[in-house]
């Protein structure tokens, strides 16, 4: 399945704003659904390209704003699955958030 519209869609949102994980899997459980296919599944592929592809990176909501988290990309692919698989893929705000790097942004804006 193609993808390429979901990212699209992710980054664009990111432009102006921190984007919750839910954003993430509700995107993917729209398209899974039009395609007969597990959203579960869809949402890793889509978290890779967007934070293993390198135009988000997920955190949390601090103080301060938006507060990265440190590990390396595949690994916090992984803490944002175990976070939603937590919440039974539910997670209604109380996980993570995503937001764009330089090149989500450039994609955006291309």
């Amino acid at each position: 399945m193609n993808t390429d519209a979901i990212v699209d869609e992710l980054v664009a949102e990111g432009l102006d704003d921190w984007v919750p994980v839910d954003t993430v899997i509700g995107a993917a459980r729209e398209a899974a659904d039009a395609a007969g296919v597990d959203f579960r599944g869809l949402t890793v592929t889509v978290l890779e390209r967007l934070i293993v592809g390198g135009l988000m990176v997920a955190g949390d909501i601090g103080e301060d704003g938006f507060e990265s988290w440190p590990d390396p990309a595949p690994e916090m692919v992984r803490k944002v699955v175990a976070q939603v698989e937590s919440f039974d893929w539910t997670p209604l705000g109380g996980a993570c958030w995503l937001a764009n790097t330089a090149a989500g942004d450039e994609r955006a804006r291309g």
